[in-house]
């Protein structure tokens, strides 16, 4: 009601500056798990309008909303006293309006055991995806690395960096900014690090692909090799990355409350139209593909085998060494309508993922991803 809406404009600042939000916590708001600042505090028309906002400040991550979703606007303080990080306390809550207001013999005692927050480390926020700032329409899972024969093949995928945020800090809007008003000594004071859980078809199957190492530092590199290893060689049409944040304090590893989680559609074009010959163990034969073009093929590996070779069969005859080991390139001959497979005999390589791509004049055809 209107009474409510004045009694929300008053206890907010009409007009706060970028400093009065991020250090006393001017306009502070939650709405679901995601604490906002905001600088302008309007009303008219029956509505508040908050503008000029910041998301997921604190340790909170910029999720999404449902229209009609709850609105808290947090003022004032509820005690002056301080408490443990896993005390129990009672609560009770006395809302009022512009005439009256609960009193507290009537108000149910809410029993909350505090989670010792205080010690979480805060995760990331502004998420890229190769330089692009999240949300974007898509992301091009051959951007990172430079592409082409040698080792480059394997750089390709998709580089993930973000804001890092340190628990410590003392203005919550510079902290969602940039990274400039850092400690000095992060994030080596408490270990900071972070991975990210890769997953494909998050809106069905949603199946885990894998979990990247933890790092300090960003970019974080998600190796398209890696991901069409764990697809059988198929490119996604749509993704999820979410981030992992851990430190060390006091002895003990803590996680992030809360975790960026982002969804987003997939595009190739170096892969588009290729034929997937699929994702190969030592000596087993990949899948056919088929080629359309009379004359000289190219096989491009990522980085080359130490004693394994990469060897071709044309229309199930016997198998021949294209790339010898040692090397990276190779070429052989074919004729429009050959059934062409390839495999490689590298027996020693534990963890071997390389990916194989098959040109013909210089533009790629097919691809296989080694593993061991």
């Amino acid at each position: 009601d209107l009474d409510s809406l004045v009694l929300l404009q008053n206890a907010m600042e009409a007009a706060a500056l970028a400093e009065d939000c991020g250090t006393r916590l001017a306009n502070l708001v939650l709405i679901g798990n995601e604490f906002f600042l905001f600088r302008t505090v309007t009303t008219g028309g029956g509505q508040l309008q908050l503008s000029n906002g910041y998301r997921g400040v604190l340790d909170s991550v910029p999720e999404a909303h449902a229209a009609n979703d709850r609105v808290w606007i947090l003022f004032g303080n509820l005690t002056e006293r301080t408490f443990t990080p896993a005390a129990t306390v009672n609560v009770k809550l006395l809302p009022k309006n512009g005439s009256t207001q609960l009193s507290e013999p009537s108000a149910t005692a809410i029993n909350l055991t505090f989670g010792n927050r205080v010690d979480q480390p805060y995760p990331p926020v502004a998420l890229r995806f190769n330089s692009t700032l999240y949300p974007t329409g898509t992301v091009d899972i051959d951007s990172s690395g430079s592409g082409g024969p040698g080792s480059t093949l394997d750089d390709r995928g998709i580089a993930t960096s973000f804001v890092r945020r340190d628990f410590r800090n003392m203005d919550e809007v510079k902290a969602v900014v940039d990274e400039t008003s850092l400690p000095p000594d992060f994030p080596a004071a408490n270990t900071t690090e972070y991975a990210i859980e890769v997953r494909n078809d998050p809106n069905g199957t949603n199946t885990l692909l894998f979990t990247t190492a933890y790092q300090s530092t960003v970019p974080i590199e998600i190796s398209r090799t890696r991901i069409l290893r764990n697809t059988a060689g198929v490119v996604p049409t749509r993704m999820r990355f979410t981030v992992l944040t851990r430190h060390t304090i006091n002895g003990s590893v803590r996680n992030s409350l809360y975790t960026p989680r982002w969804d987003f559609d997939i595009v190739s074009a170096l892969l588009s139209g290729d034929t997937n010959m699929g994702v190969r163990a030592f000596n087993v034969t990949s899948a056919a593909h088929v080629t359309g073009t009379t004359g000289t093929h190219t096989l491009n590996i990522g980085s080359a085998f130490g004693t394994g070779n990469v060897q071709v069969s044309l229309n199930g005859g016997a198998f021949s060494t294209v790339i010898a080991a040692g090397n990276t390139t190779g070429t052989f001959a074919a004729t429009s309508g050959d059934s062409i497979t390839v495999r490689h005999t590298e027996n020693s390589a534990l963890g071997l993922e390389k990916f194989m791509e098959l040109t013909v004049g210089g533009v790629s055809a097919a691809y296989c991803i080694f593993t061991y």
